[in-house]
């Protein structure tokens, strides 16, 4: 598969702190495209700390993080990385991949 470019972090949480919602991984494709691969998750929220279940066709293993501001860091158990999602709108994110996708199609041979 292609190299990964952009996660989207999308959800909800009901006000008894149930999370559900979907990242979508976004790649090139062998064609050149952008392909946007989306796995549902659920967890939950508590004030400003998330917790997402591990999910068969999602996050593979339960990540634990929390929210300051508008930036989300995720930590994934039993690895020694962090990441880390900037607040945007879904139109920003969709014009952020438009213009990789526009720069790939352009170093196509």
């Amino acid at each position: 598969m292609g190299e990964h470019y952009f996660d989207l972090l999308e959800w909800r949480t009901d006000p008894k702190g149930v999370l559900s919602g979907t990242w979508t991984s976004v790649s090139s494709s062998d064609s050149g495209d952008m392909k946007r691969t989306p796995h549902p998750f659920n967890g939950r929220q508590d004030g400003n700390s998330i917790s997402i279940d591990a999910e068969p066709d999602g996050m593979d293993r339960p990540v634990h993080g929390s929210i300051s501001k508008s930036t989300l860091t995720l930590d994934v158990d039993l690895a020694a990385q962090s990441n880390t999602y900037k607040a945007t709108s879904r139109e920003a994110f969709n014009k952020i991949v438009g213009e990789a996708e526009a720069a790939e199609a352009s170093h196509s041979p």
